[in-house]
């Protein structure tokens, strides 16, 4: 089964972070609050799905989700960078902006497959519960 799809509104993602490492051969280390967007976000996907008999009816079990993404643009926020070093966090900051097709480039792969195992969980959990037949009325 193919999926597609085209978010028209930026999608925001926030939450918490923590970090030390490296982001494109700089070293970055901070934690606290941090706010992604990304701008037009289109999403395709492969679900291969199986069907099972339980108790009398036909569930599906998703074998494997692999998916694509784009983005025109990522606009990225961590607050508390550097101990809380405004000057340095800023720079940072704007230095992700400024270079965010580059980190993307870098991370997508792993965000792809990090969205996949979320996205199986949450499916998987709805198939166990509905029945093939009320999905689909045939």
């Amino acid at each position: 089964m193919s999926i597609e799809s085209e978010v028209q509104k930026p999608i925001i993602l926030q939450g918490l972070y923590e970090m030390n490492g490296q982001i494109l051969v700089l070293p970055i280390m901070g934690n606290g609050r941090c706010k992604i967007t990304l701008e037009d976000f289109k999403l395709t996907g492969i679900l291969q799905m199986t069907k099972s008999l339980k108790n009398g009816s036909i569930f599906l079990e998703i074998e494997d989700l692999s998916w694509k993404f784009t983005t025109s643009r990522i606009n990225i926020k961590f607050d508390n960078l550097f101990n809380g070093n405004k000057v340095l966090g800023n720079h940072m900051n704007n230095f992700l902006n400024e270079n965010w097709r580059e980190l993307f480039d870098e991370m997508q792969s792993g965000f792809e497959q990090a969205l996949s195992s979320t996205f199986i969980g949450i499916i998987q959990q709805f198939l166990n519960q509905v029945p093939l037949k009320q999905i689909f009325n045939d």
